[in-house]
């Protein structure tokens, strides 16, 4: 099961998400096609455990930073945060291209087992931000607050579907600020395309030194 992974991530890494298939594993791990439907049902089922997995390491590494520094200042810890979103990104570019940039024609991932996933590293994201926005400290301008309408009823909705999230998920969100999802959005925005460009190295001829360039933007960000 984990080799059949860790091949795909390999073959997506050499090829993209056009090097997926089920005869293409199948080979690479020794097993005939119909063998590996023993493990994933089908190719849609491998990926959607991929997207899982990778959603899931970017909370786990989040979520270590954030225990790192649980005694720092509230907007230390979330710097260590987003820091450590950008580091698993670059430890794992196949995967982080898989979730955000290299769509699959005919693949849609099952919300019902991805968004969960999902969640629970925005949670993290969020959580840090809150106790930013709880300290006094951020101002937030009133062009990020002032949400269309049908902007702010689509966070809403996310964040409270009984189908899509956990009850603890549910319960976590209900404590956080509108203020704090809306500008968790605006800068995870902000920061997803830093990364996407670091990664497809569009950033470095432009900025120089990204790891200097990122830590700045991720300070004045909320300033």
């Amino acid at each position: 099961y984990d080799d059949i992974k860790r091949t795909a991530r390999a073959l997506m890494q050499e090829h993209g998400t056009a090097g997926l298939s089920i005869r293409a594993i199948a080979r690479a791990v020794d097993l005939t096609p119909p063998a590996l439907y023993y493990y994933f049902e089908n190719l849609d089922a491998l990926i959607t455990a991929l997207i899982v997995d990778g959603f899931n390491g970017i909370a786990d590494a989040m979520e270590d930073a954030r225990d790192a520094h649980r005694e720092d200042h509230p907007a230390d810890a979330l710097l260590a945060i987003l820091l450590a979103y950008r580091q698993w990104a670059l430890d794992h570019p196949a995967d982080f291209q898989l979730l955000y940039g290299n769509p699959i024609p005919g693949f849609h991932a099952p919300r019902e087992i991805t968004v969960p996933a999902v969640i629970r590293g925005f949670i993290v994201i969020i959580t840090a931000l809150q106790a930013v926005l709880d300290a006094g400290e951020v101002e937030i301008p009133d062009y990020i607050l002032d949400l269309p309408p049908e902007t702010e009823q689509t966070y809403l909705r996310v964040m409270s579907d009984v189908n899509e999230t956990t009850d603890g998920q549910r319960e976590t969100m209900s404590q956080l600020s509108v203020e704090a999802i809306t500008l968790g959005i605006a800068g995870w925005s902000q920061m997803h395309g830093l990364i996407m460009l670091e990664l497809f190295e569009h950033l470095p001829p432009v900025v120089g030194d990204t790891d200097v360039y990122f830590r700045h933007q991720m300070l004045t960000m909320f300033q």
